[in-house]
C-alpha cells in the first residue's frame, strides 16, 4: 500500500498542481486504466481520469489531448 500512497494524488495536490503536471498525471492514469488487467485498478484509474478532467474544467482550461499522447507511463505518477 505504501507504493499506492506515493503515486496517487490527493485532492489538495490536484488543486495545487500546474496544468502541465496534471496533464502528465491524466495521461498516466489513462494508460494505466487502459492497460490494467485488474478490474479494481482499472476502475480506480478511471476515477482519477475523471478527477483530473473535472479539475481542468473547474479551472476553465481546455481539456488536453491525453488518449493518444506519447510519454504516458503505466503506473506512473498520478495513477492508482
Amino acid at each position: 500500500m505504501l507504493y499506492i500512497g506515493i503515486v496517487m494524488k490527493t485532492q489538495e495536490q490536484i488543486e495545487k498542481a500546474s496544468a502541465s503536471e496534471m496533464k502528465q498525471w491524466l495521461q498516466n492514469a489513462y494508460v494505466t486504466f487502459c492497460m490494467s488487467g485488474n478490474h479494481l485498478k482499472a476502475a480506480k484509474n478511471n476515477l482519477y481520469v475523471e478527477r483530473y478532467l473535472r479539475e481542468f474544467e473547474r479551472r476553465g482550461l481546455d481539456t488536453p489531448a491525453y488518449k493518444q499522447e506519447l510519454g504516458a507511463v503505466f503506473d506512473g505518477e498520478g495513477s492508482w
